[in-house]
């Protein structure tokens, strides 16, 4: 990574209950339609929430559990991401990346967290990441707050993004977790205990990494 190249991770505070949900069911009217009955029917009005006596009046966000809740909460992030001018845009639900010129990122964090804003959204500074190639190059002022990371340690969405140390950090860990589940694993019966060593434990995000990762002659591997 060049000197001048910056990759900003952008963290939203509690971002699914955040969205203004009239600006949430605007965007899927104009661009989906034909959900329109469903999503007023479940979002128009207020929902209530019970907890015991409890009864919480639910007002913004998509609701947890609800399979359009994704593609609700990206639709009106997705113009403000289009109209970046970063050489690279991502957006995964609520983890935005952004990377390329220093200056340019810069500007395009400073036009997310303002138009963001009118959605609901807010920035919590103190948990976005900037990743770097060289830590004493002096960066814009809207990254002050942000955590500095090397390129060798960087992580994107779980992901190391090189062979450096995030990668050695990641496959140690999970050579640990799998470790432990295989001294827990011979308590129980043999087949149970292949179907959780597949379906959880650390065997998935072990798999994730391998896809992601550039993990190729990693001795951790063996």
């Amino acid at each position: 990574m060049s000197a001048d190249c910056v990759l900003a991770k952008l963290d939203f505070k509690n971002a699914f209950n955040s969205l203004y949900r009239d600006r949430m069911l605007a965007v899927q009217d104009e661009m989906f339609s034909e959900l329109t009955p469903y999503c007023h029917l479940a979002y128009a009005e207020a929902s209530d929430l019970r907890f015991g006596h409890c009864i919480i009046s639910s007002q913004v966000g998509p609701q947890q559990g609800d399979p359009l809740s994704p593609l609700l909460f990206c639709l009106p992030l997705q113009p403000i991401l289009l109209s970046l001018s970063s050489s690279l845009v991502l957006g995964y639900p609520d983890d935005v990346s952004l990377g390329g010129n220093a200056e340019v990122v810069a500007r395009d964090v400073a036009v997310v967290e303002r138009e963001s804003a009118l959605l609901g959204l807010q920035l919590n500074h103190n948990k976005c990441e900037l990743v770097v190639g060289s830590t004493g190059h002096e960066m814009p002022m809207i990254f002050q707050h942000f955590a500095r990371v090397e390129s060798d340690a960087a992580v994107l969405l779980g992901a190391p993004l090189s062979t450096g140390e995030a990668l050695t950090l990641c496959l140690e860990a999970r050579c640990a977790e799998l470790s432990l589940a295989i001294e827990r694993l011979v308590m129980v019966n043999k087949h149970d205990a292949l179907i959780l060593l597949r379906c959880s434990m650390s065997s998935p995000r072990l798999l994730y990494i391998l896809r992601c990762s550039p993990c190729v002659g990693s001795a951790l591997l063996d």
